[in-house]
């Protein structure tokens, strides 16, 4: 599938807001600049090379800007090989340095694996963290593209929206068996509810993680966490569009409600294609789908408490019915066309509600609550004769309801 992407970016943003950091890649803005780089490279390239190469590296509107471009790259090729070394020290193998950072410096990768912020580094586990930087340049779109960054992980999301994982040779199937999937340390019971997009970071656990987050995390624990208000305005919006008409609609707004106490979050989602496969009976495409979604995040910070309210909501339609695949020809015959008389189709719409208070007290003792209702529904139609008269159809109803209440004391000093 081909895609094409543009974005723009609104507002002042603080990279070091609550706590973030944003990897040093290469990033090309459409006004022409080197937005992001890292500290050792672009020292690099200026010492072996002066002010002109930064120059080159620059995209601007002009006609010259293809060539400015590969010579951009080929510079960047050559100053890898000469300063490969010192790269491989002074980068982090989770977030590296902003530019802001001080030179030949490790960037601190704070993560919550063991439930508080602690430096990655000195967590006797192995994690991988993904920051927000490092998943928008890998352009994860579904669950699925995480396997693709992680070592011993393999994801395959079913057509019911729910993931069959294997980490470490440890398999499940779907949410709650084997591997945990977590969105701001609460579990998720069922398929995709936290999208790639607006998340701060994603941190991968692997080995057993029983102790801290119950005993179907044989395997590990997969956890998402969204990105909190900021205390100044920001906006960003994107478009995408590819073949099969496929079109992807993303935009967050972000700022202060009341200055100093509160601050609101929102983000927003619209995915849709026609799909590839041809139904030859009913003549329509079999395979079209949409899916769309938000995310209204609300944070409360007083002298010693504070209180973040987080909305979830994703509504996803499927012609592929479900689980069930199409009739093939032939074990070794590929078809883009079938003969259903039956349309299949997938509907499924999740919400879900988490309060989290943050209460510390005297004596350096801090007290968390997390507060959760999730809700899940779905229905399916599916052509289960296969054939071109619609003679059997099969229809499926599901829906859940999860309350949950966590309570955590501990030492806020760590």
């Amino acid at each position: 599938m081909y895609r094409a992407r543009f974005g723009f970016v609104l507002g002042a943003r603080d990279n070091n807001h609550a706590g973030r950091r944003e990897a040093g890649i290469y990033r090309f803005k459409p006004e022409g600049e080197v937005a992001m780089m890292s500290t050792p490279v672009r020292q690099s390239v200026f010492r072996l090379f002066g002010s002109t190469a930064l120059n080159i590296l620059g995209i601007s509107s002009s006609s010259n800007t293809l060539p400015r471009l590969f010579g951009g790259v080929a510079l960047l090729a050559g100053t890898a090989l000469l300063t490969g070394p010192a790269l491989a020290q002074t980068s982090s193998p989770g977030l590296l340095a902003a530019n802001q950072s001080p030179p030949d410096t490790l960037e601190e990768v704070i993560v919550t694996a063991r439930k508080r912020s602690e430096v990655v580094q000195d967590i006797p586990e192995s994690i991988q963290a993904f920051g927000a930087k490092e998943l928008a340049d890998a352009h994860l779109t579904k669950l699925d593209d995480l396997g693709g960054l992680v070592s011993n992980l393999n994801i395959t999301t079913r057509s019911d929206n729910n993931p069959d994982v294997v980490m470490r040779g440890v398999g499940s199937f779907g949410v709650v068996q084997g591997v945990g999937f977590y969105a701001n340390d609460v579990q998720l019971f069922d398929g995709q509810t936290v999208r790639p997009e607006d998340l701060e970071r994603i941190e991968v656990l692997k080995g057993p993680q029983g102790t801290l987050y119950g005993g179907n995390n044989i395997g590990g624990a997969i956890k998402y966490i969204t990105k909190l208000p900021t205390d100044t305005f920001e906006g960003e919006a994107a478009v995408e569009a590819g073949n099969y008409n496929t079109q992807t609609y993303s935009g967050v707004v972000s700022g202060p409600l009341v200055a100093g106490v509160l601050d609101g979050r929102i983000s927003f989602f619209d995915t849709r294609s026609d799909g590839f496969i041809r139904n030859t009976v009913l003549n329509e495409n079999a395979n079209e789908g949409q899916e769309r979604g938000g995310r209204i995040t609300l944070a409360y910070r007083g002298d010693a408490t504070v209180a973040t309210l987080y909305l979830n909501g994703d509504w996803n339609y499927s012609a592929d019915g479900g689980n069930v695949l199409y009739k093939a020809v032939a074990d070794n015959v590929y078809s883009l066309q079938v003969t259903d008389g039956t349309e299949p189709k997938y509907k499924r719409g999740l919400y879900s509600t988490t309060l989290k208070i943050d209460q510390e007290f005297a004596g350096g003792l801090a007290l968390t609550s997390l507060s959760t209702y999730f809700n899940s529904y779905g229905d399916s139609t599916t052509d289960t004769d296969k054939g071109p008269i619609p003679f059997l159809t099969g229809y499926d109803h599901f829906a859940t309801n999860v309350y949950t209440q966590e309570l955590r004391l501990a030492n806020a000093a760590g």
